[in-house]
């Protein structure tokens, strides 16, 4: 049985400014674990989802870059032994370009103009989930136009994994 925790350096962030998040997936069962991790830090941000718990507002991580899909590596594969995790930082300089965007009355094309470096104050509920897909960003340069390509890890049965998280930005 696998478990995906999400955590934050700190408990509270400057308005604007862009959460430093790690994640961690642990095998909390008495057998070894392959799981797929292709794309592994792309799937975590791309899932992410920040709610404003006073506000009612929510946000959600786009790429605005399209870029080649990688070719699968060896290391796609985490073998994890009983007790055993990995653990690693979510980047956000990357050449995908994730910014947060509004998640509700957006345009079917939103341009990076619209997108926010980091979440407005409040207190926020950050949620991420892992799947054994991936739905990659295609399209234009500098918006997020929703055209995405999904691939699927057809020998990976693992379930779907989800943490939260919450965090503050003042």
């Amino acid at each position: 049985m696998l478990q995906l925790t999400l955590t934050s350096a700190k408990a509270s962030y400057q308005a604007g400014e862009m959460p430093m998040l790690s994640y961690k997936i642990t095998n909390q069962g008495d057998q070894p674990v392959a799981y797929w991790a292709y794309l592994l830090d792309y799937r975590l941000k791309a899932s992410l989802v920040a709610e404003n718990q006073g506000k009612g507002s929510s946000f959600e991580l786009q790429p605005f870059h399209p870029q080649p899909w990688p070719a699968p590596q060896f290391t796609d594969t985490l073998n994890l032994a009983p007790g055993a995790h990995w653990q690693a930082p979510l980047l956000w300089n990357d050449a995908w370009g994730f910014a947060f965007v509004q998640r509700h009355s957006q345009p079917p094309v939103i341009p990076i103009t619209y997108a926010v470096k980091g979440l407005p104050g409040g207190q926020y509920r950050l949620r991420i989930y892992l799947s054994n897909s991936v739905a990659y960003y295609v399209g234009q340069d500098q918006q997020f136009d929703r055209r995405l390509e999904t691939r699927s890890h057809d020998k990976s049965q693992a379930p779907i994994l989800e943490a939260e998280l919450s965090v503050s930005f003042s």
